[in-house]
């Protein structure tokens, strides 16, 4: 089982996610490019989450967002992101099945981190 991941409205949240058995599915070629970038567009602007920066690496990527919603809608936005960029990216590469490995690394930014649960006011 997973750790709940706290995803707090106004907080810039950092999250790495990796391609599936480390393939290399993010090799930065013209049509990946557009696929990533069109499908992360697309997200963000449907949940209007903030983007700071985006990296795609050739086997995972890294990005930083703020979400100033109330309900912190950040989850669906890149769920959103993942879907869309895992199924374009499997008709260009002409496979299908899992493309995503594990869950979501969502750690808030360093500036911002909570002291230990034990501390006051960490809760």
């Amino acid at each position: 089982m997973t750790i709940a991941r706290r995803l707090v409205p106004g907080r810039t949240h950092s999250v790495t996610r990796r391609a599936a058995r480390r393939c290399l599915f993010l090799t930065p070629t013209e049509e990946v490019n557009q696929i990533v970038l069109y499908a992360l567009a697309v997200a963000v602007s449907r949940y209007g989450v903030d983007l700071h920066a985006f990296m795609a690496e050739s086997t995972h990527h890294h990005t930083s967002a703020t979400d100033d919603d109330p309900e912190s809608r950040l989850s669906d936005c890149l769920g959103l992101f993942h879907s869309l960029a895992a199924r374009a990216l499997n008709a260009h590469y002409g496979r299908g099945g899992k493309w995503y490995a594990g869950v979501d690394r969502f750690r808030p930014s360093p500036s911002r981190r909570p002291g230990p649960p034990w501390a006051p006011g960490a809760r």
